[in-house]
Parts: structure tokens; sequence; C-alpha cells
């Protein structure tokens, strides 16, 4: 999952996302569906969250045990909330 995130998030500059997480394998198909919502949570951050500001940062952090996974992701520093 490491890989897969420094692959989808780089053009992103990487340097603004933490990266936390167990080794965890997934398959092909679990890979291209995990690199999809990946790619939308960083293109919806970059126009509309924290990566929009030049301090705004994400965190990712994953876990995976037997049959389930876990990933959240946490933007910081990015703009106000609007209700």
């Amino acid at each position: 999952i490491n890989e897969l995130l420094h692959q989808e998030l780089e053009p992103f500059s990487i340097d603004r996302f933490e990266l936390d997480g167990a080794e965890v394998k997934l398959s092909p198909q679990q890979g291209l569906s995990l690199s999809m919502a990946i790619h939308e949570l960083a293109t919806n951050a970059a126009k509309y969250g924290a990566l929009s500001k030049p301090e705004g940062r994400v965190v990712v952090k994953w876990s995976g045990e037997g049959d389930v996974f876990t990933l959240a992701w946490r933007e910081r520093h990015g703009p106000a909330v609007r209700k």
C-alpha cells in the first residue's frame, strides 16, 4: 500500500503527506479500487481541501487484519469547512 500511495500522491507533492501503516497485500482489483479512491481524495484535497493551501497537509493511516482493511484520511490546515 505504501508504494501504491506514493505513486498516486506524487503529483500532489508527496512531502505534504504523512503516510503510516503496516505492510498490507492487495489483489490487483483491490489495488485498482484503492488507487481510484486515493486519486479522488487527493484531487478533492487539491481543489477544495488542505492541499489548496500552502500550509495544508494530509495524514493517511491504514491497517489490515484478516479480511478487514481500514484507511483514515485526515486533512489539516486547509480552508474552513462551510456549513
